[in-house]
């Protein structure tokens, strides 16, 4: 059973938490126009979206978005989104855009070495880095949660700013190589569970 997903380019929106100079460092009204303009994006039809990307955009959006919202399928007119093919069909739905994305997860972009680089900090991991962290074992679990509503008391408190990709890849290792071979396995016997099952019904 093969897919082939290909990415669909139209009109992608451009939300962002702006370009800073170096050093900074983003105070409580920051935090609370970062968590109002993600809002803002998760009330829209974006927010279905975010629900079925998984990993930390999936449990950002669960603040403000019914889990009901995924099966009401995608809009009328796709300004971002992938092609599913399968076959002789395909499947067409939304997609977040990268600037959505970081959007989502707080990512502000930082002038570094006299302007010469630029760096992304974020409140949360972005979204592909999470997804190869050792927290991503393919579905939230207790663990997650754990660091999750840790992570946001101290952002909440005072005690916790934005990290570099690097600090994030750090931050979020765990038992990085262990977690890749779980989900390796589980894939493999979903897809056989999944062959059996069609074939019986073939």
């Amino acid at each position: 059973m093969a897919f082939r997903k290909r990415p669909l380019f139209s009109h992608p929106s451009r939300v962002a938490l702006g370009w800073h100079c170096h050093g900074y460092s983003p105070d409580r009204l920051d935090y609370i126009a970062y968590v109002t303009q993600r809002e803002r994006l998760l009330k829209s039809a974006r927010g279905r979206v975010a629900l079925m990307k998984g990993g930390i955009v999936w449990r950002l959006a669960l603040h403000v978005v019914d889990p009901s919202a995924v099966i009401q399928g995608p809009t009328d007119m796709q300004e971002y989104g992938t092609i599913v093919t399968q076959g002789n069909w395909s499947h067409v739905d939304d997609e977040l855009t990268p600037s959505e994305l970081n959007l989502i997860c707080g990512v502000y972009h930082v002038y570094e070495n006299n302007g010469s680089q630029v760096a992304s900090l974020s409140w949360w991991p972005q979204h592909e880095l999470f997804m190869v962290s050792g927290l991503n074992v393919g579905y939230w679990t207790k663990k997650c949660e754990n660091w999750y509503q840790e992570r946001l008391r101290q952002i909440n408190n005072g005690k916790l700013s934005i990290l570099s990709v690097n600090n994030w890849d750090k931050a979020i290792r765990f038992h990085k190589a262990d977690v890749k071979k779980l989900v390796k396995n589980n894939e493999h016997v979903s897809q056989m569970l999944l062959e059996a099952i069609l074939g019986e019904d073939g």
